[in-house]
């Protein structure tokens, strides 16, 4: 009888690489009303559904920044597994100081803050929600912002809520026009869209665009194009209508 091997201690585990996904999210005084009640109600289902997303060498954990007059972590221990994330009511009140998000983003987004495993992490994703224009000296906060190497090699995308928003504004955040997604109109449309981008984002990841710069850049740029081609084909026909409130 042929002796048996024993390749106990033989393979190694995959080693998982966390993909950090930072939201900031306005929560200002334009925001109340039916905005935020669906920001959050999709939150607090999002988080349910990114526990599944990624791939098995990379784990996604979270981080959320809220912000009106000042801003806030909602996760103040850093970057959290969707599923220890118990979600906190956003009340919509104040300015928009979007400014001031930039720069605590830029602040927590270092290897003595929240991205302390350098060696085992992607590239950030970063998703702004906002409906209005900024009320601080938000160019500062950017300026700020685009000097930090992980947010100038992160995915960095804008989500619009309502009609009236600056898209210049949000271009100047993204660094590309092209980030800049569809407004959502409706409170179907943010719930559709803000689900669809999350995760489509967190399972390709920034691992979709590795490579030099050019390909890079090409690859980000199909990336969005790909997203915003879901936008078009994932809105229904009854969701086109803009929401008086919005």
């Amino acid at each position: 009888m042929p002796e048996e091997k024993d390749f106990t201690g033989e393979f190694e585990p995959i080693v998982r690489r966390q993909l950090p996904l930072f939201f900031l999210i306005d929560k200002s005084g334009s925001m109340s009303g039916s905005k935020i009640g669906t920001v959050n109600n999709t939150m607090r289902e999002l988080f349910e559904e990114l526990q599944g997303a990624g791939e098995a060498d990379s784990e996604i954990k979270v981080a959320i920044l809220a912000f009106s007059s000042g801003c806030e972590w909602l996760t103040p221990a850093g970057l959290q597994s969707p599923e220890k994330i118990v979600w906190q009511e956003l009340e919509a009140d104040g300015l928009t100081d979007l400014g001031e998000a930039c720069m605590e983003l830029s602040k927590k987004m270092s290897r003595k803050e929240f991205m302390q495993s350098t060696s085992s992490t992607f590239a950030p994703i970063v998703i702004l929600l906002s409906d209005g224009d900024p009320t601080d000296n938000y160019k500062k906060g950017i300026e700020t912002l685009q000097g930090n190497k992980w947010f100038t090699n992160a995915l960095v995308l804008a989500l619009p809520i309502g009609t009236n928003v600056n898209v210049d504004i949000l271009a100047e955040f993204t660094g590309n026009r092209e980030a800049v997604l569809k407004p959502a109109t409706n409170a179907a449309q943010l719930r559709k869209m803000l689900k669809m981008v999350s995760i489509t984002a967190a399972n390709i990841g920034s691992r979709s665009y590795v490579g030099d710069a050019d390909d890079g850049k090409t690859k980000i740029n199909d990336f969005i194009n790909g997203i915003k081609q879901d936008q078009d084909d994932g809105v229904d026909s009854d969701t086109i209508v803009t929401d008086p409130e919005w």
